[in-house]
C-alpha cells in the first residue's frame, strides 16, 4: 500500500512511490549528492530484474585514477581506474572461484606478475656474481598458502675461452639465499640454463615467516641437457618487506665470455 506518491503534472504517471514497507520506487532518473544509508535489520536490494537486455548499466567517469571504489570502511576491495591508456580494475583482496561447481574446491585466482620483454644486460669481463635479472616481490605478497612460481633462462651469447659459468637463483638479492646453484661448467656459445622453481609460504607476512619450495634446473649446456632437482627446506624470511628474486651469473675469469638473462617469468597465486 502506497503511503507517499509523487505524480507528473498530468497526474497520470507515478514518478516516486513509497509503500508501507519502506520500499521506494522511482520511475525515471534522479541525481543524488550524498549517501543512501540502510539501517541494520533491513534488506537492501538493487533490483533491476524488470529491465530488458542492455537497459541496466553503471556509468562511471572517464580518465579518472579512481572512477569507482567498493570498500568496507577505509579498506578498498575493488577500484575501477579509467585513466586514459592505463585502464584497469584493481582488486585488493583474494579472488576465489568454484568454477560453477557448488561443491567444488574454492580456487584462488592469480597470474603473471612479471615478464621480461627484452634480454637483460650482458655479463662479460667480470668474475663477480652479478644479477642478470631481478623481480622485487612487494612486501606482504606471501600470505599463508601463497605460491610463487618462477621460470628463468640464461643464455651464453659469446664464448672465447675455457672460462666456466655458474648460475644461481636467489631470494633476498645477490647475497641472499640460494634456491638453485648450477655446477661450474665450461660453456659454449648457445648454451643455456633453465630454472623452474616454486616457493610456498606457510605463514602470514611477518619479519620471520617460513617459506619452502622445490624445482628443476639444468647446468649450463646445450638445450636438452639433463635436469637436476633443487629444494628449499622451510626457511624464515622477512616477508613483511620487499624481497628481491634474482637470477645471477658468475664467470671464473674476466674475459670475453658473455651471458644474459633471456626470460624471467613470475606468477603468484593466493
Amino acid at each position: 500500500m502506497s503511503v507517499f506518491t509523487v505524480k507528473d503534472v498530468s497526474q497520470t504517471t507515478t514518478l516516486i512511490d513509497v509503500d508501507d514497507s519502506g520500499n521506494l520506487t522511482i520511475n525515471g532518473g534522479f541525481t543524488l549528492d550524498g549517501a543512501i544509508a540502510f539501517g541494520a535489520g533491513n534488506t537492501a536490494i538493487l533490483d533491476v530484474s524488470g529491465l530488458a537486455t542492455g537497459e541496466a548499466d553503471i556509468v562511471i567517469g572517464d580518465n579518472l585514477a579512481d572512477a569507482l571504489t567498493i570498500r568496507q570502511g577505509d579498506s578498498p576491495y575493488l577500484t575501477v581506474v579509467t585513466t586514459d591508456g592505463a585502464e584497469a580494475i584493481n582488486v585488493f583482496k583474494a579472488l576465489t572461484t568454484t568454477d560453477g561447481v557448488a561443491s567444488g574446491p574454492t580456487r584462488r585466482i592469480g597470474g603473471r606478475v612479471n615478464e621480461n620483454t627484452a634480454a637483460g644486460s650482458d655479463l662479460t669481463n667480470s668474475t663477480a656474481e652479478t644479477a642478470l635479472a631481478t623481480y622485487q616481490i612487494p612486501a606482504n605478497t606471501f600470505k599463508a598458502g601463497t605460491r610463487l612460481k618462477v621460470r628463468a633462462m640464461v643464455a651464453v651469447t659469446a664464448n672465447v675461452s675455457t672460462t666456466t659459468l655458474t648460475c644461481r637463483l636467489r631470494l633476498g638479492g645477490v647475497s641472499g639465499t640460494a634456491l638453485v646453484t648450477t655446477a661450474t661448467v665450461d660453456t659454449s656459445a648457445g648454451n643455456v640454463v633453465v630454472v623452474d622453481f616454486e616457493i610456498v609460504s606457510r605463514a602470514a607476512p611477518s619479519a620471520s615467516s617460513a617459506l619452502c619450495g622445490s624445482g628443476w634446473y639444468n647446468d649450463p649446456g646445450a638445450v636438452g641437457s639433463a635436469l637436476k632437482m633443487a629444494a628449499l627446506a622451510a626457511t624464515n624470511f622477512a616477508t613483511n618487506g620487499a624481497l628481491d628474486l634474482v637470477i645471477t651469473g658468475q664467470w671464473s675469469a674476466a674475459d670475453g665470455n658473455t651471458c644474459a638473462c633471456q626470460v624471467l617469468s613470475v606468477d603468484v597465486v593466493g
